[in-house]
């Protein structure tokens, strides 16, 4: 007698409709990604393997362009274990790259997300990132200093770009 067909690994459907994307078989990768979430949504159970479901249903949309609604399914997976990293960095990566929402983006970063792993490079410059978005948003220089030229008693955050200008 057979073993019964091992489960289509997730992964592997997600970088293949990436392969039809890139090969600009837009198509088919919907297709493909269409038949992998209706999979996900008839496996849903009610336990806590829901959330890797929900995940890769987000992933599934992301791959679509469909943000707002992958982040509703992060947000489901998130319902499921409030700390899924997985979709929490889906979430914050969505956020500040497809969104524009650095803020967003840099509270997930450093409420969830760096609690999580605090020695993460990736999380830790992702929030660097974050605040360059931020800090571009609002005006600021990236690098308003030089090394020396802080006034005394006060942080480099605090500076004004107004406070950067010769004669200031």
């Amino acid at each position: 007698m057979n073993p019964p067909p091992l489960p289509p690994d997730p992964e592997q459907i997600l970088a293949d409709a990436i392969d039809l994307i890139v090969d600009f078989r837009q198509e088919e990768a919907e297709t493909l990604l269409n038949a992998f979430t209706g999979v996900l949504k008839g496996a849903m159970n009610g336990s806590d393997a829901d959330a890797q479901r929900y995940y890769y249903w987000g992933r599934a949309l992301s791959l679509l362009d469909e943000w707002e609604q992958a982040l509703l399914r992060y947000e489901s997976a998130l319902h499921v274990l409030p700390n899924h990293e997985p979709s929490l960095w889906e979430t914050a990566v969505i956020l500040m790259d497809e969104l524009d929402k650095p803020e967003s983006a840099k509270a997930i970063l450093e409420e969830r997300l760096l609690k999580l792993k605090p020695e993460s490079p990736v999380y830790a410059e992702a929030l660097a990132s974050a605040e360059v978005l931020i800090r571009r948003r609002d005006g600021r220089p990236l690098k308003p200093w030089k090394e020396g030229e802080v006034p005394e008693g006060e942080d480099r955050e605090d500076l004004e770009a107004s406070d950067l200008e010769p004669g200031a």
